[in-house]
């Protein structure tokens, strides 16, 4: 991880007791940037998160995967077992392969496009 920017910050949280707050911005092997803030107080556990920020055009793509995948039919409410059954009872021949296949399509290319975003554009 590269550090881009520090910031830290004592909040009252009540007489004699202090939160530290610190942030810091950076970006990670993959390109991405993170801010990672950590919480810390006397006698408690610290606390640290990291939020991933992406860029608009990143966001964008993950929204319209959500939807693609939303117009596949029941691809979210099959169990294994019963995405396995529809395949044994509806591909009987070329035709209706290419109808399965086709959707299958769909849901592999929304799945790339919300999980590997920013490898998708970088390829534009």
């Amino acid at each position: 991880m590269k550090p881009i920017k520090k910031e830290q910050e004592v909040e009252k949280i009540a007489d004699g007791i202090y939160k530290h707050i610190k942030r810091e911005w950076l970006w990670d092997d993959d390109g991405y940037m993170i801010l990672r803030t950590t919480i810390t107080q006397k006698d408690k556990d610290t606390i640290v998160t990291d939020t991933y920020i992406k860029v608009e055009n990143q966001l964008q793509l993950e929204r319209a995967s959500l939807d693609e995948l939303r117009n596949v039919p029941n691809w979210a409410k099959w169990s294994m077992a019963e995405t396995v059954s529809y395949i044994d009872e509806n591909v009987t021949d070329l035709q209706s392969a290419k109808v399965v296949l086709k959707n299958m399509a769909k849901v592999i290319i929304a799945l790339r496009n919300r999980v590997f975003s920013k490898v998708v554009l970088e390829e534009e």
